[in-house]
């Protein structure tokens, strides 16, 4: 789809009715204008005329997660749906100024999902909006806003029709709700809009709406909002492409003989039975007799390997040896995942944190760390702000530091304002393991009363520094570890540092309860999204984050990041990241080539390999594209052509020392 194209709605004419089946009991006359954003001028001055400042509904279509192809604005008896196209002569058009105004006055704009919606805008078409309000809220917390009962009470919830709650679940009512981002058609995004204007309206939210905090950009900074949408903008295309299917691998499955249910042992960690959200339901494919009957459950109870699901589990029936030569107790099942992942108290933490900023309820400008990583154009450092001073190396491997390892440790061991952010960059061998273990031990040795965290995206990284903490003879720490990665999974791992675990069954709930804990240790390890846990804070409190030292930091997508430096702002002091800037390991022609034609040449990689012979070049123009799980793959092409042997000659040329270019 090219930059100016937009989804067609060949079914709709240009005026038609909408026949909304939301609410029962409501006739009201309401059409729907929809123009191209080129011939809108006079439909959306005839618009604005006639609601005056009443309230309104506003709706989008996105091609993508916070990029809207089409805008639907609604009073109660008229929805303007306006299809937008995209790049610079659209956001400087008539439309769009006339646009500018109408949202970013502070008459009363009602939505469904605000926070995307206002980000867009703003990034896209460089609207402001000065009273945005989100009908979700009326509900909820920020965290637990998607789900059917969300929806229902934000439309109003008395009144609704009986089939209104079914639309919903199967994402045929008002083009945005609960859906995935992209869908919909005209009149799905005119039924929302309408909608959220009705809704808004009602007597009976006057009340529920009063508490709400409304979205203003008008009065934020053009830098801060386009840092919030790409925070915004790339945890939804994360969370989009998540898989709404996962085959559970299991290793038994048995009828308990207490509760009834269904007992099943998975078998591997990345495929195992998890614990389903209210999105998410499991499968039960059942083969008997070489006939399948299949049965739908959730997982109610988790235990390491072990996963009760509740089901129909009087249909499910054993006996003898079946059809998989399973002993008489064993039953022949498959189970399936359906639906999405929910987020994890992290990435909630991080969307409430741009739910909060949007609402100017939190001053991000106000976070040293934040603006050094997502504004560097801001000033950052306050000079009058007092520093820790530096610190000297004591390290009792000291004398076995290279150059570069004594330079990295002079810089994280430094108390200059520029030093207050340290990245330390290097493959694999060059002792960034060494650097870490000696930071440590400097700090510890150096001040009584400094503390320090180290954190890394996973639970082997994590367990890979406390191993090397041990191995240079540092005992003074704790590591925190996740029960469901922990027990019956990889307690193998952590046998060398087994006394210094706090599992997360056993985190403390009180901070008299964790200095009993943690007794002398001022040194904690843990991933970085148990930061974000509830119960450590009583652990934050006894051994405050004062310097965070990040390992494995390019493995890290740099918004995941955003929790820990907004929970610890007050308390945060220094942040080192330590990382390889080469973390790919493919061969160099192979991700050279990715480099240039996918990354814009930011994309790194180290490999032995440095041959043109790695890979190939086959035309499949002729080819028809499918979706493989989570990837494509092309059939019925031809295995070969001229442009095929071309590219692979220009390979060859490549291998024998001739420049790549295109």
């Amino acid at each position: 789809m090219s930059s100016d194209t937009v989804p067609s709605s060949p079914a709709f004419p240009d005026t038609f009715p909408l026949l909304q089946d939301l609410y029962g009991g409501v006739d009201l006359d309401v059409r729907v204008v929809q123009r191209h954003y080129k011939s809108a001028g006079r439909a959306l001055q005839d618009f604005k005329t006639a609601v005056g400042d009443a309230p309104l509904g506003l709706a989008t279509i996105n091609r993508q997660p916070g990029h809207p192809v089409v805008l639907a604005l609604a009073s109660d008896t008229q929805v303007l749906v306006l299809k937008l196209g995209s790049g610079q002569p659209m956001a400087s058009h008539v439309t769009v100024r006339m646009l500018r105004d109408i949202l970013g006055s502070y008459r009363r704009i009602f939505v469904f999902g605000g926070d995307e919606l206002a980000l867009g805008l703003h990034e896209h078409l460089g609207i402001h909006v000065g009273n945005m309000i989100d009908l979700l809220g009326v509900a909820c917390a920020h965290e637990e806003r998607h789900t059917l009962t969300t929806y229902l009470e934000a439309l109003g919830g008395e009144g609704l029709s009986n089939d209104a709650g079914e639309r919903i679940l199967n994402k045929d009512v008002a083009g945005g709700m609960m859906r995935v981002s992209g869908s919909g058609n005209v009149r799905d995004v005119a039924l929302e809009a309408w909608a959220a204007g009705y809704a808004g309206r009602l007597r009976s939210m006057q009340i529920k709406i009063y508490g709400l905090q409304r979205i203003d950009t008008v009065n934020l900074e053009p830098s801060l909002l386009s840092a919030l949408y790409k925070l915004d903008h790339d945890q939804r295309r994360r969370q989009a492409v998540r898989p709404t299917r996962v085959t559970n691998e299991i290793a038994e499955a048995v009828v308990g003989k207490e509760n009834g249910h269904l007992q099943v042992v998975s078998a591997r960690y990345k495929t195992r039975v998890t614990r389903t959200s209210r999105d998410q339901h499991i499968e039960v494919t059942h083969s008997v007799g070489g006939s399948d009957i299949t049965l739908k459950g959730r997982a109610t109870k988790i235990d390491g390997r072990s996963a009760t699901i509740a089901c129909q589990s009087d249909k499910l029936r054993t006996g003898g040896k079946n059809d998989a030569g399973k002993s008489a107790d064993q039953l022949s099942v498959q189970l399936t995942t359906v639906g999405r992942e929910s987020s994890t108290v992290a990435e909630r933490m991080r969307a409430s944190i741009v739910h909060l900023a949007l609402r100017h309820q939190a001053d991000l400008f106000d976070q040293p760390f934040f603006c050094a990583m997502f504004l560097p154009e801001e000033d950052t450092w306050d000079e009058d702000a007092p520093m820790r001073p530096s610190l000297p190396i004591r390290f009792a491997k000291e004398d076995a530091l290279n150059d570069s390892q004594r330079n990295a440790l002079q810089r994280i061991l430094s108390g200059a304002n520029e030093d207050r952010l340290v990245l330390v960059q290097g493959p694999p061998g060059t002792g960034k393991t060494t650097v870490i273990a000696g930071a440590v031990e400097s700090i510890v040795r150096g001040d009584s009363k400094r503390t320090i965290w180290l954190v890394a995206q996973s639970n082997v990284a994590v367990k890979n520094m406390a191993e090397k903490l041990a191995d240079v003879g540092f005992r003074e720490f704790k590591v925190l570890v996740s029960k469901d990665f922990h027990h019956e999974w990889h307690e193998h791992l952590y046998e060398k540092i087994e006394h210094r675990l706090i599992r997360s069954d056993g985190f403390p709930e009180t901070p008299n309860e964790a200095a009993r804990l943690l007794g002398d240790a001022r040194v904690v390890l843990c991933t970085l999204s148990a930061l974000a846990v509830d119960r450590l804070q009583s652990v934050t409190h006894v051994v405050p984050p004062q310097m965070m030292l990040v390992d494995e930091a390019s493995q890290i997508e740099v918004g995941d990041l955003l929790p820990m430096l907004h929970l610890h702002r007050n308390r945060l002091e220094k942040v080192v990241f330590i990382g390889d800037d080469r973390q790919y390991r493919m061969p160099t022609f192979l991700g050279d080539f990715i480099s240039q034609y996918v990354y814009d040449g930011q994309l790194l990689s180290e490999h032995r390999n440095k041959s043109a012979d790695c890979c190939r070049f086959v035309d499949v123009a002729e080819g028809k594209e499918t979706r493989a799980g989570m990837s494509w793959r092309a059939t019925n092409a031809p295995t070969s052509s001229s442009r095929s042997s071309a590219l692979n000659a220009w390979a060859s040329s490549r291998n024998n020392g001739g420049s790549m270019s295109c």
